[in-house]
């Protein structure tokens, strides 16, 4: 169970493990509302697979807070079955205390990984792997990475900020310039 707030890159993990397991295994992603026990027997069809849950807690949340209570016995029942099958789960929330404690007690869910925003030192490994545009990754300069660390920016606002840097490379690229990017920064 990976959590974490919004934008520190809990999805794109899960983007990274199917990349790194391409071939190895089936994956199947879920999002929203669904049968949990017909899914994992239609999953258990395919060895090994990995079902991949986006938003735990947006599917059946918390008792506590009125859960769907359905969807909910549903996942208990399918996730106490997988030690005999080759099925694996992989899923995110935003805050652990939203899933339902059952559901994200150990023995359901092996490890809970708390994922942070990126480490400021690697702000410009980010932009230089996600941006080819050397002008732009110019611009981050040592007093613009000090302020992205000042804001505590996530990976996910760095990847829009890298956007809207090249959108305007594109459309008015004269405005583009360090104080451009702190201003956008602020």
């Amino acid at each position: 169970l990976l959590e974490g707030r919004p934008g520190t890159g809990k999805t794109e993990i899960i983007r990274s493990v199917i990349e790194a397991a391409r071939a190895q295994a089936t994956f199947l992603l879920v999002e929203g509302s669904i049968e949990f026990i017909e899914l994992f027997d239609f999953a258990a069809l395919f060895s090994p697979v990995v079902i991949c849950l986006d938003d735990l807690d947006l599917i059946f949340g918390n008792r506590q807070d009125g859960a769907n209570r359905e969807q909910l016995g549903g996942f208990l029942s399918a996730m106490d079955g997988l030690s005999r099958s080759n099925v694996f789960v992989i899923a995110t929330t935003n805050d652990k205390r939203w899933v339902d404690l059952a559901a994200a007690r150990p023995g359901r869910f092996d490890l809970i990984l708390d994922v942070d925003v990126v480490d400021p030192a690697y702000y410009l490994r980010l932009v230089e792997e996600r941006c080819a545009q050397r002008e732009i990754v110019a611009l981050f300069t040592d007093d613009v990475i000090e302020s992205l660390e000042k804001q505590k920016v996530s990976g996910a606002f760095i990847i829009n900020l890298l956007k809207h840097l090249e959108i305007t490379q594109d459309i008015q690229p004269e405005k583009l310039n360090r104080q451009f990017v702190l201003d956008a920064v602020r």
